[in-house]
């Protein structure tokens, strides 16, 4: 499989959405930062497919036992959904074309919606160490485990 950089694609469609729209007579001078904010890629659902299995192969081969391997991938699908949930709050906050009612509304909702996650991936790190005990990983193990929660 190829790795993208996407630095490079988004920093590229920035500059040319932000030169598309410096064009436009009516409107004020774009940043960069306003120009990405309004750029959203989305993956077919087989390259969805290929990006989540991949994306946990390394727990797959790992040598440790099913019920950690699971709990170590939930773990992984809720800190990205909470590193979206974060996107959004940011983005919503930067939003200058809500009224401060309605940015603090979605706000408030978005952020329910990431104490929900905090409170997913509590769970998932108590039922983690519970399974860890239950285990008695080797140190070998617990180092290789250490390290698929890292990456």
């Amino acid at each position: 499989m190829l790795p993208i950089n996407t630095s490079n694609v988004t920093g590229h469609l920035a500059q040319q959405v932000a030169i598309k729209a410096n064009r436009e007579p009516d409107d004020a001078p774009v940043d960069k930062l306003t120009a990405l904010q309004g750029i959203k890629v989305t993956l077919s659902e087989q390259a969805q497919k290929i990006s989540a299995a991949s994306k946990n192969d390394d727990i797959d081969e790992s040598s440790l036992p099913d019920s950690i391997k699971q709990a170590l991938k939930m773990l992984r699908e809720l800190k990205a959904q909470l590193a979206e949930k974060q996107a959004e709050l940011q983005a919503v906050m930067a939003d200058q074309s809500l009224s401060e009612e309605e940015r603090m509304q979605k706000a408030q909702g978005i952020q329910s919606e990431i104490a929900t996650l905090n409170g997913a991936i509590a769970t998932v790190n108590g039922n983690l160490i519970k399974a860890i005990k239950e285990a008695g990983l080797s140190p070998d193990q617990l180092t290789e485990m250490s390290s698929l929660m890292m990456s």
